[in-house]
């Protein structure tokens, strides 16, 4: 995403992030701190079956989101070249 937003940039173009890179960057950051957390600390078994639930759930969230938010990416970065204005 940094090189599409990189290219479409130096065409004079703007490019800002849209909601849905937003979501999944906080989806993203709430994944890798409950798996790291995991790792990191003892956890009493119960909080631990629950932190680990969490984690898939948000891994793979982290996966849908930069799915996405990949598409949303491409398709506007695709309106913008062909007719040079914002989607």
């Amino acid at each position: 995403m940094t090189g599409i937003r990189g290219y479409v940039e130096s065409q004079g173009l703007p490019f800002p992030a849209d909601w849905f890179g937003k979501v999944k960057m906080i989806v993203q950051c709430v994944a890798i701190s409950i798996v790291l957390a995991l790792f990191a600390f003892e956890w009493p078994e119960p909080l631990r079956r629950f932190l680990v639930v969490a984690g898939h759930v948000f891994v793979w969230g982290t996966l849908v989101t930069s799915v996405g938010s990949g598409m949303s990416y491409v398709l506007k970065t695709r309106h913008l070249l062909l007719r040079g204005k914002p989607a």
